[in-house]
């Protein structure tokens, strides 16, 4: 049964080195997908095996982790924590945010299913996919982001790792694909939110003097006739 959030926080995932697997993983249908169309993202860490095998059990996964894929140093659980994020802590209705740098694209949808995972059978699915994805997640296409677009460049700083929790509420990432500037870039503005949010009457000149009567240039005081 689909875990389905009512508070949806936004992942940056990478699919791939720079998002290289992302079109692997729509073979039907032409790179990129369209807005509003379904498709997957990916992880690799295969030798871990099944997801849901270690579901409520994170002490004998990260036992299993440390086994597959040895590492003394301090990042092993940072590591191990990119697969359990993955299957677990993202939830249906979550949004992720996926860069395709090979592509010139980026990607912006919302997770549509639950975690699962494929490895044999998977393969006549996704021909092209690298064989170390074996980890799968449904997602629906909502916003496809040109590398030429602004908001690539703002939505593109999603860290290094595989799969991450972005610091971004789901109002911030809205207005970033809707082109609202943040609270702070719109204090003070004379359009408020964004252009258009001031419209001036048809026949109103802004630039036009607002005295009748002539003033004195130095203090603004109305001259008198002679």
């Amino acid at each position: 049964m689909s875990d389905v959030t009512d508070t949806p926080v936004i992942w940056g995932v990478f699919n791939g080195e720079r998002g290289s697997q992302l079109p692997a993983l729509h073979p039907k249908t032409p790179f990129p997908p369209r807005e509003g169309s379904d498709g997957w993202i990916a992880i690799g860490w295969p030798a871990i095996g099944d997801m849901r095998i270690w579901k409520d059990d994170n002490r004998t996964y990260l036992r299993k982790f440390s086994l597959a894929y040895p590492d003394t140093s301090r990042v092993m659980s940072t590591r191990a924590n990119i697969p359990w994020n993955f299957a677990f802590e993202m939830k249906v209705g979550d949004w992720v945010i996926c860069p395709c740098s090979s592509e010139g694209f980026l990607l912006v949808g919302k997770v549509s299913g639950d975690y699962e995972a494929g490895w044999d059978e998977w393969k006549e699915k996704f021909g092209d996919l690298h064989g170390d994805f074996v980890h799968f997640r449904p997602v629906r296409w909502l916003h496809v982001i040109k590398s030429s677009d602004p908001r690539h460049g703002k939505l593109n700083r999603i860290g290094q790792q595989t799969v991450s929790r972005q610091h971004m509420t789901e109002k911030e990432l809205l207005d970033i694909i809707n082109g609202i500037a943040p609270d702070h870039e719109r204090k003070g503005s004379l359009f408020g939110a964004h252009r258009g949010s001031v419209i001036v009457p048809e026949g109103v000149d802004l630039t036009a003097p607002t005295f009748i009567e002539p003033t004195d240039a130095e203090t603004g005081r109305e001259l008198e006739h002679r």
